[in-house]
């Protein structure tokens, strides 16, 4: 039986990222921001934000996997050595974004300001105010996701799969500045 070949360095660096960003990143951060949030905004309070933070989940379904598609499509146009059509690619996949993000954007600020009163009831004024900056900002922050696929699709085409992985992983501590 011949020897198992050994792992191609890319291959290595791309399950390391991928590990860094599904495992460490995610998880982690996920396991931390229960116990946080409960402790610091109680149980009702705890409620309130997860009812709020299903906007912005729902809202990340408007993407439609348009950073693994183009993604796709640009890996195969820089392997057959077609760069305009990469180009093109790239540049369709950012139009499409963009439509999106221009068309969600006046629903979102009616949603918002106008109809997530019900969200919010039994909370002061001041409260609702916060409510609804931070949910205009988990929003945004979905929206601008859309994007960062789209480069996470150019430097995987670019063979820098495990700089766009990284760079996602850490998405969350570049956002919140923690």
């Amino acid at each position: 039986m011949p020897p198992l070949p050994l792992i191609r360095p890319a291959v290595a660096r791309n399950l390391i990222s991928q590990i860094w960003t599904r495992l460490i990143s995610n998880v982690g951060v996920r396991l931390l921001q229960v116990p946080l949030l409960l402790s610091v905004l109680g149980q009702d309070q705890y409620g309130r934000w997860l009812v709020i933070s299903i906007v912005p989940a729902w809202l990340s379904l408007l993407n439609m996997g348009a950073g693994t598609v183009s993604g796709t499509a640009l890996v195969m146009d820089v392997a057959s050595g077609d760069l305009n059509a990469a180009r093109k690619t790239y540049a369709d996949a950012m139009s499409l974004t963009l439509r999106i993000i221009l068309y969600t954007l006046p629903a979102l600020g009616i949603f918002i300001f106008i109809f997530s009163d019900g969200l919010l009831e039994g909370m002061s004024f001041v409260q609702r105010s916060e409510a609804r900056t931070g949910l205009l900002l988990l929003c945004l922050s979905v929206l601008l996701t859309f994007i960062s696929d789209i480069h996470a699709a150019r430097l995987r085409a670019a063979g820098k799969a495990d700089i766009a992985a990284y760079l996602l992983g850490a998405q969350f501590f570049i956002v919140t500045g923690k």
